[in-house]
């Protein structure tokens, strides 16, 4: 973090005043910016609107002006974005309904409506929206309808198998537009732990979005989401950290006894521990005294985000991503749990391996197919590295 423009990037993330914010930026700028690297990290970490935001009101006669009519360019670009995405979460949401299916949107529109006090800053590039488990495969083909990618008609035997191994199902409209991650859990069942779906569903609240009442997560549930989905990515795009620092300004009277008690699995206390760690470490988010100790009472929650903010503003690598993984299982308590952990990443089926449809008898061979396409793409990476 001791390039001026990882500074800026923290400095428009950061929860202070906007004068403040002001002069910090104008601080990193004075140091000297490198205008190119700082397109490229913003973009890595989804905020390339913010940054046009904060340079357009503080300073846009410092910044060259081919780099501000880019940064213009990619804000218009956002904003419609954010609007198309948004009408297909309302059409989406309004089928979804009228056949019986109970579904919860987070993240995405629903986030940047009920967190960011500008919508268009939060960049996003695809809709997540939680099922139950029966619904998963009659919510797919209901996408389908809406021109959706179809997908193929597994047999109830597959369709367990998706079920029990994996928590999401990825399908894009046929058009090459938006995408729809569907999902009936927030990480593999190999991590050990699973959410209560249900229970969200039934405490949902609404938000409003375009004039139009959506569900929306309680915002105790939103921090355990948004926290779960930061762990998947090992927190490795700015913008995660931020929306964290959203929710603790957002709502200060938290119920924190159910933000910890949403699950008696330690890892997940040491996941929200470390998101909340994170938040405030690098962009001062608020924080009871009482959590704050609770969250820093363990010297192993400090030393995992150490590691996590030495990764944030790391050049993408396949040692680095490797790496990243490796701590991403060191969570994970008992060697027996994390071997376990490792072997289902390795070897476990994901839902596109499956449309190469195979007797049920050579259901074996699946557990080939993704130990030959991790080595392919990390040899490929690691080629594209040298």
């Amino acid at each position: 973090m001791n390039r001026p423009e990882h500074r800026l990037l923290l400095e428009c993330a950061r929860i202070c005043s906007e004068q403040e914010r002001k002069d910090r930026i104008l601080s990193s700028i004075a140091e000297g910016m490198d205008w190119e690297y700082l397109l490229a990290a913003a973009a890595r970490h989804m905020m390339t609107s913010m940054i046009y935001r904060h340079l357009h009101a503080f300073c846009r006669d410092a910044v060259p002006s081919g780099i501000m009519a880019g940064l213009h360019e990619h804000y218009k670009k956002n904003s419609l974005n954010s609007l198309l995405y948004t009408a297909g979460l309302i059409k989406i949401l309004d089928l979804f309904k009228r056949r019986g299916i109970r579904a919860i949107p987070f993240k995405g529109p629903v986030l940047a409506h009920s967190l960011y006090e500008e919508p268009e800053l939060r960049e996003f590039i695809d809709l997540d929206i939680l099922v139950s488990e029966p619904d998963v495969f009659r919510a797919l083909k209901l996408l389908s309808d809406l021109g959706y990618g179809t997908v193929p008609d597994f047999s109830p035997y597959i369709q367990a198998k998706i079920l029990r191994n994996d928590f999401h199902y990825q399908v894009k409209k046929t058009d090459g537009g938006s995408m729809v991650e569907l999902h009936w859990n927030l990480v593999p069942g190999y991590y050990g732990f699973k959410l209560p779906g249900s229970i969200w569903q039934q405490r949902a609240e609404s938000a409003s979005i375009q004039g139009h009442q959506v569900p929306n997560l309680t915002c105790e549930d939103q921090l355990t989401a948004l926290s779960l989905h930061g762990y998947k990515h090992m927190w490795q795009s700015l913008i995660w950290i931020a929306d964290i620092a959203k929710v603790l300004v957002r709502y200060p009277e938290l119920n924190w006894d159910r933000v910890f008690n949403q699950s008696d699995h330690p890892d997940m206390r040491r996941i929200l521990s470390l998101a909340l760690i994170l938040a405030e470490d690098l962009i001062d988010a608020p924080l009871p005294q009482e959590v704050r100790r609770r969250i820093r009472g363990d010297n192993e929650n400090i030393r995992l985000a150490w590691k996590i903010q030495q990764a944030l503003f790391r050049t993408a690598s396949a040692e680095g991503t490797m790496g990243l993984k490796l701590l991403q299982f060191s969570l994970i308590s008992g060697w027996g749990n994390r071997l376990r952990a490792l072997v289902y990443f390795a070897f476990r089926p994901l839902p596109v391996d499956f449309n190469i449809v195979l007797p049920r008898f050579l259901y074996p061979l699946y557990f080939i197919m993704r130990p030959v396409g991790l080595l392919f793409r990390y040899l490929r990476r690691l080629t594209a590295g040298q």
